[in-house]
């Protein structure tokens, strides 16, 4: 079954899938903004299982020396080596038959084709419980893209367990 955890920016859409993390078990990644001041300043893939983190996304401002990037949206660059290892652990964690999978943040490239495009299709058309966070004017771009039918929503700002 695919569980969406969704709302707007700054709804804790990934406070709740830390918690469903915690509650369910099972393996994926999360992404841990990190600030500036006002300013994002980039991003952390975390997996789940094994605590460990990686660079997942830089502002363009703060991107450091030698940065090598696969993929851009705005200001913000994608790490190639984080992206690749999400998208390994993933088809491998989906290969075992883990579940349930989790994976924090199905945007704008996804819905182009690019990112974790081919790794979200993977996860959904393994039919494991898997659990992704989609921004809520994503939402229906996101059903139509992956051809979801069965699905649970859960909105970002209430207790993380549905409604």
């Amino acid at each position: 079954m695919v569980h969406i955890v969704t709302g707007k920016i700054n709804d804790r859409k990934t406070t709740h899938m830390l918690a469903l993390y915690e509650r369910l078990g099972g393996d994926g990644f999360v992404s841990l903004k990190t600030m500036n001041k006002d300013v994002v300043h980039s991003y952390t893939a975390k997996r789940l299982s094994t605590g460990e983190s990686r660079l997942l996304i830089v502002r363009d401002v703060f991107m450091p020396e030698g940065f090598d990037a696969c993929d851009k949206i705005g200001p913000y660059h994608f790490a190639k080596d984080c992206v690749k290892w999400i998208e390994s652990t993933l088809t491998s964690l989906v290969e075992k038959e883990v579940e349930p999978l989790f994976l924090d943040e199905v945007g704008i490239l996804e819905m182009r084709g690019q990112g974790f495009a081919k790794t979200v299709k993977i996860m959904v058309d393994s039919g494991l419980d898997v659990y992704f966070t989609v921004r809520r004017h994503l939402l229906p771009d996101f059903l139509k893209q992956y051809d979801i039918i069965d699905y649970y929503i859960i909105e970002g700002e209430n207790d993380g367990f549905g409604h």
